[in-house]
C-alpha cells in the first residue's frame, strides 16, 4: 500500500477513537457516563459568632440545667449574645439591661434572625435593677460582673436576695464571671479588679440565703460558672 494512504488511514481511524473528554461527558448517551455530583454546604449556624471559640455556649448550656420550655431572665444582658444562646436552646428569654443601646442592639439582631417577642423580649432598666416581676422566671442568667453589682458585700447581697424574688423555686441564680487571676488574651475579660474569687462569692450567695451552691471552672477557659439555688434534697 502507498506509504501517503497507509497514514492517511491511520489517522482517520485515530480521530474516530479519540475525541474530547468534555464531549464525552457531555453527551448523554455515553457509555459508563459519571455525572458529577453537586456539593451543597450545610447552612451556617445563624446564632454563631467569633466569639464562641471562647465563649464555649455548649459547654455552658451542658453545665446548668436544661432551660428548654423555660423563661429565663438574662440581667443586664449587654449586647444580648446569651440571650440568643438561650433562645437557641428552646428558652423564652427576658433580656433586661440599662443601657438604651444594648436593648436596640438585641432588637436589631432580633429582627435579623426573625425572632419574634414571644421568645425574646426586652426591657430597659434603671441602673442595676433586673427588671423582673415576681417569680416571672425559672432561672436567672448573668455575665455582668458581680463585683459591679454593688458597692460593697452588704449591697451585692442584697441585691441578689432580691433578684432571687423574681425567680421560681428553686430559685435558680446563673452568674458566668472571669476568674481572678487568670491572665486573658488581649480584648477579652474585665479588669482584675473587677473581678471575685470564687470562695468569695460562694460566701456571699450563701449570705444571701442561696443554700446550694456550686462553682464549675473547666468548661469555660477563662470563666466560672456559678450555680445558686435552694437546696431541694436528694
Amino acid at each position: 500500500m502507498n506509504r501517503s494512504i497507509l497514514l492517511l488511514v491511520i489517522a482517520l481511524a485515530a480521530c474516530r477513537n479519540t475525541g474530547s473528554p468534555d464531549a464525552a461527558q457531555n453527551d448523554p448517551s455515553a457509555p459508563n457516563k459519571v455525572v458529577p455530583t453537586q456539593e451543597h454546604e450545610m447552612p451556617s449556624d445563624p446564632f454563631a459568632l467569633p466569639e464562641d471559640e471562647w465563649r464555649k455556649p455548649d459547654d455552658l448550656l451542658t453545665t446548668i440545667r436544661s432551660v428548654a420550655g423555660h423563661t429565663v431572665g438574662n440581667v443586664m444582658a449587654g449586647d444580648g449574645y446569651y440571650a440568643f444562646q438561650f433562645v437557641k436552646a428552646g428558652a423564652r428569654v427576658i433580656a433586661t439591661d440599662p443601657d438604651p443601646a444594648n436593648i436596640a442592639a438585641i432588637e436589631a439582631r432580633k429582627k435579623d434572625l426573625g425572632i419574634g417577642d414571644d421568645r425574646l423580649e426586652t426591657r430597659l432598666t434603671n441602673g442595676t435593677g433586673t427588671g423582673l416581676r415576681f417569680a416571672e422566671v425559672d432561672e436567672m442568667f448573668t455575665s455582668y460582673p458581680y463585683m459591679l453589682l454593688g458597692m460593697d458585700k452588704a449591697s451585692r447581697v442584697a441585691w441578689v436576695r432580691t433578684a432571687r424574688e423574681a425567680i421560681k423555686p428553686p430559685r435558680l441564680v446563673i452568674l458566668v464571671d472571669f476568674m481572678a487571676g487568670v491572665v486573658t488574651p488581649k480584648g477579652i475579660g474585665t479588669p482584675m479588679d473587677q473581678r471575685i474569687e470564687v470562695n468569695t462569692l460562694m460566701d456571699e450567695l450563701g449570705e444571701a440565703d442561696c443554700s446550694d451552691v456550686g462553682a464549675y471552672s473547666k468548661p469555660l477557659p477563662y470563666q466560672f460558672i456559678m450555680l445558686a439555688l435552694d437546696y431541694e434534697g436528694d
